[in-house]
């Protein structure tokens, strides 16, 4: 009997172990699978991978703060909006642009984006060709003209018109009054208001004379409201043209200091009252009326004859017809939103190229109809691929012009220099 009691405590003792045991694995086995499930949770951001992004860069020239700065905050919208794709704005210099992106093609490491002056767009595309946005953006959405300023000759559309704007004279009301002249009219009236109001620390008229694309745009409405043009320059009319602006450099009127001075320069010493009258577009001066608002100033058409006429301007974002040009096209598609061409043009100063926008701009500023009425009398520039080099001779003219550096003839020696920059094309062609 006693035996018999000892064995089954010995059983029982033995089962104790066995049931100890297998809690105490259960126990482990249970930790071991927390620890597991903590280690799995706290390395979780290595074990599954991230998205990476397609990192497209998009070149541009905007020398003004605001205008870079809302550049950058449009990129983050875009950004933000979608997991593919981070768009990196890079500043180049308006001077070296040219230089820059034709140096860059001939490397084959071109931009994804490039934000260029709407008289480039052939040039480019020549250099390197540019996608096809017919399917991206409606033609029916935008201006004819600002549609002319994105097309092959064959019609194909290779780039989005962001902004218009043209050439007008801005004047300070104040130092008309002070010297007793009225708003100009014609080049003659001009002339002898500039020199009135040329005093001391004030010169009558400023001018961008630094050798860059901004110059030929300031310079061409003087040559075609005095009835010349590019392929008309040796002529009475083109020598009237020039003898303008080396009169009011002679005179004073305009600074010798203009030879280096881009159009921002220029606008900067409108808005500090150094300078009387100026040829700008809306685009440069919306930044620097804000930085001074005691200004008082106004806005007319370019002086000359009856028809007088003023130069397109505006700037067009292109896409390089590469490897990643389908990442790139979508960024274009979110920047032709209505409400992205607002917010661009609220910081850019421009006219807008929709119509739908454009009507909204007149309403929300009537005085904005007078950039409207320049812009519908405006002329562009030449639409052709070696646009560059034409531009560059004139622009170098003008800069030895304003410096007293060029001879008495200058006008024609420039005809003959674009006969040759035209006749060596025809030749490559």
């Amino acid at each position: 009997m006693r035996e018999c009691i000892r064995m089954r405590m010995q059983s029982s003792r033995r089962t104790d172990r066995d049931l100890r045991r297998r809690f105490c694995r259960g126990i482990c086995c249970a930790l071991t699978l927390l620890a597991g499930i903590l280690l799995t949770s706290c390395g979780g951001e290595e074990e599954v991978p991230k998205k990476t992004r397609t990192e497209l860069i998009l070149w541009h020239y905007w020398d003004i703060p605001a205008m870079r700065q809302k550049l950058t905050q449009l990129a983050e919208e875009y950004n933000a909006s979608q997991d593919q794709v981070t768009i990196e704005p890079e500043y180049v210099p308006d001077e070296d642009f040219r230089k820059t992106l034709a140096l860059a093609a001939a490397d084959g490491r071109l931009p994804d984006l490039v934000l260029a002056d709407c008289s480039d767009v052939r040039y480019f595309d020549r250099m390197s060709p540019l996608a096809d946005l017919s399917e991206v953006v409606d033609r029916g959405e935008y201006l004819d003209q600002a549609l002319e300023l994105c097309e092959r000759e064959d019609g194909t559309l290779i780039g989005l018109p962001l902004g218009l704007n043209c050439l007008t004279l801005y004047y300070n009301k104040g130092i008309l009054q002070r010297s007793g002249v009225k708003p100009p009219q014609t080049f003659q009236e001009f002339l002898s208001a500039a020199k009135a109001m040329t005093s001391g620390q004030v010169y009558g008229c400023g001018f961008a004379g630094l050798i860059s694309e901004e110059t030929t745009y300031s310079f061409l409405p003087i040559l075609w409201n005095y009835g010349a043009d590019l392929k008309n320059l040796d002529t009475p009319e083109g020598e009237a043209a020039f003898n303008f602006l080396k009169e009011l450099v002679q005179s004073g009127a305009v600074s010798k200091s203009a030879a280096n001075m881009t159009m921002s320069d220029v606008a900067r010493q409108f808005s500090k009252g150094n300078i009387a009258m100026i040829f700008a577009a809306s685009g440069k001066m919306e930044y620097y009326f804000k930085q001074n608002p005691q200004l008082r100033y106004a806005q007319i058409r370019i002086p000359g004859a009856e028809n007088r006429t003023s130069v397109i301007g505006g700037e067009v974002l292109v896409v390089p017809d590469q490897a990643r040009r389908e990442k790139a096209l979508d960024f274009i598609r979110f920047l032709a939103q209505p409400q992205q061409i607002k917010s661009y043009l609220e910081a850019a100063g421009y006219l807008s190229p929709r119509r739908d926008v454009l009507e909204w701009q007149m309403e929300k500023n009537p005085e904005r109809k007078k950039e409207r009425y320049a812009l519908e009398h405006a002329r562009m520039r030449e639409q052709v691929e070696y646009w560059p080099a034409i531009s560059i001779a004139l622009a170098e003219t003008v800069n030895q012009t304003i410096l007293q550096n060029e001879p008495q003839d200058a006008w024609q020696k420039l005809a003959d220099r674009i006969d040759q920059i035209r006749g060596e094309y025809d030749e490559g062609e």
